[in-house]
């Protein structure tokens, strides 16, 4: 007897087919959502690239 078995599901229906995957994409968004996560920020991404390309061409111009 394995500690880790796979569980054995048997679907008897096309009723608790649909109810299953109802269930796993309900419990799916639930795990994508963060809380307080205010979600992709365009603004602040620019920031940093800009940022990283000032210092790039900083460090490059004192390797002349």
């Amino acid at each position: 007897m394995a500690l880790f078995a796979a569980p054995k599901i048997f679907l008897t229906s096309s009723k608790e087919v649909s109810t299953l995957i109802r269930k796993i994409r309900k419990l799916l968004t639930r795990v994508r959502r963060r809380p307080g996560k205010a979600g992709f920020n365009r603004r602040l991404l620019e920031q940093h690239r800009d940022d990283a390309f000032a210092v790039m061409h900083q460090q490059m111009g004192g390797l002349r």
